[in-house]
Order: structure tokens, then C-alpha cells, then sequence
């Protein structure tokens, strides 16, 4: 089974005082919890979903991110791969 990585860039909200999750494949596509790991586990679900709806629908999947680009200072990054 194929797998798409994606990088998953984690940020603080000091609005909400929890953490959004976000990747640079999917514009849209976002999670958010209490702790980093719920937020990374809920991009992951959304992905999920996300990556199902295009195959039904027969839109083009993402290639996936490159993990060569550090995160910025305020910022954890974490992978998830989306089995296709």
C-alpha cells in the first residue's frame, strides 16, 4: 500500500490556548487539540478524510512534502503518512 507523507507544522494559539496543527500539501486541511499530539492526531484524521474524498472523487492527490526545509523558530514539526 502507497503511503503520502506529509509535514505537519504545530503552532501554539494563544487565542484558544490550545495548538493547531497544519501542512504545506493541503492549504485548508487542519487540526487542533489541547497538547501538540492532539493536534497532530486530528490533522491526521482530517487528512484522512481528506485524501479519501479525493480518491472517490478522482481529483489528483498531493505528492506529499519534502522534509528538507527546518521549521521556523515558533514552530514543531512532526510527519504523518496517509495511506492511499
Amino acid at each position: 500500500m502507497a503511503e503520502i507523507p506529509f509535514r505537519a507544522i504545530v503552532n501554539f494559539d494563544a487565542e484558544d490556548g490550545g495548538y493547531v496543527a497544519t501542512t504545506p500539501s493541503l492549504a485548508g486541511v487542519v487540526g487542533e487539540g489541547a497538547t501538540k499530539r492532539e493536534a497532530v492526531r486530528d490533522l491526521e484524521e482530517a487528512l484522512e478524510f481528506t485524501v479519501e474524498d479525493m480518491l472517490v472523487s478522482g481529483e489528483p492527490l498531493p505528492e506529499g512534502d519534502r522534509f528538507a526545509e527546518p521549521p521556523a523558530e515558533d514552530e514543531e514539526e512532526w510527519m504523518i503518512r496517509v495511506a492511499v
